[in-house]
């Protein structure tokens, strides 16, 4: 019957539109109307143990633990706010289930009076975790702090000192200072400030309209027992939170000042390399217009010349371009036929110097489809076709090979020329900013380190396989 009813209920997303509020979470409007669903669909004098039955094995094949503590499709991006909403409503759930405890450990020792008070912390418990649900962070943490600390107030008021309820005074000033953080210092002082005076009250102060209870010994060793287990249960849990904190953001400095050790680094080679491959052709103009003024005749020559100075410095100015941007744009991925963009980036080479000559061969398997960071991984092919294609061999009928094979784990891509090849000593080298193997170099030698640079970005990596004066092959790898 429950698959039916699913079924029917999927056909029937619009039968009761329930009016909500914006903030409402999505579990809460898939719940009514499950359970609208399930009485429509359940004989009446079922109601009650189908109902629990069929909502129960809904929620258990529907919900995860993050979606019952957090809500469903909620993104909290930073982590330390993640772990401190995960933190807050595990607390809720810890307090309601010792408040129902102590229902029972009562009821088994003949004691009664305290219920209204134990459903009192189980309430509080629970709008602290709605209101968490519900992304009211601040609202739900003052709310359990406050309410908390004035019931703990009223048990330390009315129980013994052997029950060890004031264990949880201490409870109560951790959690305001795990949940509240540096931002909110004061107010975490100002709360546990609010347990020290409320504990001192509860036990120096003599309220004459709060009586105390006098409880056996058995019950008062299963008293203490359970406050002291939950106590150090939820210490734990609040220290472990705050090492896992400090963890993670020691990590995180760690790996920023990694990154800004190499950004200063690369600063300085890139100040030093672009300065000079910037001041060169410049230099070379001023040069070649001082020719063409004392020799007239050949102005044309000249202006050639000048013509091919302004095309290198163009080329630079796009590697720094495509530098930049590789550095600061995000990854976003997207899936393509991994054939589609080889052959939009050799229909984008075909008017290229020595293009007419070499022959392009794309043997992509139409089936390889990437997931990867499009404009990236158009930029390291576009630069590896160009350099086959810049550095090919005019004394042989020259080729370029892209392939690539796919499996679970990874998509590999080579590219293959007959070319002039790398010398070997050159190999560990050429991915290095502003490195030029060949004295025939006529890039920025910034192109490889791109290339490098958007792999990492990318999760992929890439090796070079070449022999002087036999070709070389770039093998790029894309793992999954």
């Amino acid at each position: 019957m429950f698959n039916d009813l699913k079924a029917n209920i999927r056909k029937s997303n619009s039968i009761v539109c329930w009016p909500t509020r914006a903030r409402t979470s999505p579990f809460f409007r898939d719940s009514k109307f499950i359970f609208y669903q399930l009485l429509l669909h359940i004989p009446k004098k079922h109601h009650l143990p189908d109902l629990i039955y069929y909502l129960t094995s809904y929620i258990n094949s529907r919900m995860t633990y993050r979606d019952l503590m957090l809500g469903r499709n909620v993104y909290i991006p930073s982590r330390v706010d993640f772990k401190n909403a995960m933190l807050r409503s595990q607390l809720a759930i810890i307090t309601i289930l010792v408040a129902i405890s102590y229902i029972f450990i009562d009821r088994y020792h003949g004691i009664s009076g305290s219920e209204p008070y134990y459903v009192g912390v189980a309430v509080v418990s629970i709008i602290t975790l709605i209101l968490n649900r519900f992304q009211y962070y601040n609202q739900a943490t003052y709310l359990f702090l406050f309410l908390i600390n004035l019931l703990i107030f009223y048990f330390c008021a009315i129980d013994p000192y052997e029950s060890g309820v004031f264990m949880f005074f201490v409870v109560s000033s951790l959690m305001a200072f795990a949940l509240l953080g540096y931002h909110h210092i004061k107010l975490a002082f100002l709360f546990t400030f609010l347990s020290v005076g409320l504990f001192v009250l509860s036990y120096w102060v003599d309220f004459g309209f709060i009586q105390k209870r006098v409880y056996s010994e058995d019950y008062l060793r299963i008293s203490y027992t359970t406050n002291f287990i939950v106590s150090l249960i939820c210490s734990i849990a609040i220290i472990y939170f705050l090492m896992d904190v400090s963890h993670h953001s020691e990590k995180e400095i760690l790996k920023k000042n990694d990154q800004l050790e190499k950004a200063n680094s690369e600063l300085d080679r890139f100040v030093y390399g672009a300065s000079h491959d910037l001041k060169a052709p410049l230099s070379s103009l001023l040069g070649l217009i001082e020719v063409a003024k004392m020799d007239q005749k050949e102005i044309p020559h000249y202006l050639m010349l000048m013509q091919d100075r302004i095309h290198n410095m163009e080329g630079f100015i796009s590697d720094i371009i495509s530098y930049s941007r590789n550095s600061g744009m995000d990854v976003i991925n997207q899936t393509e036929s991994l054939k589609k963009i080889v052959v939009e980036i050799i229909d984008g080479l075909m008017f290229a110097d020595h293009t007419q000559r070499i022959h392009i061969e794309n043997k992509i398997a139409a089936t390889i489809n990437v997931h990867t960071d499009l404009p990236r991984l158009k930029v390291v092919l576009t630069n590896l076709i160009a350099n086959a294609l810049k550095y090919s061999d005019e004394r042989k009928e020259s080729f370029i090979r892209v392939e690539g094979y796919q499996n679970e784990n990874e998509t590999v891509i080579s590219v293959n020329d007959n070319g002039i090849g790398i010398d070997r000593q050159h190999h560990d080298k050429i991915f290095n900013m502003f490195y030029r193997a060949s004295e025939k170099s006529k890039g920025s030698g910034l192109g490889l380190y791109i290339v490098k640079e958007t792999l990492l970005k990318i999760n992929g990596s890439i090796k070079v396989e070449s022999t002087l004066g036999v070709g070389t092959t770039f093998i790029v790898t894309l793992r999954s």
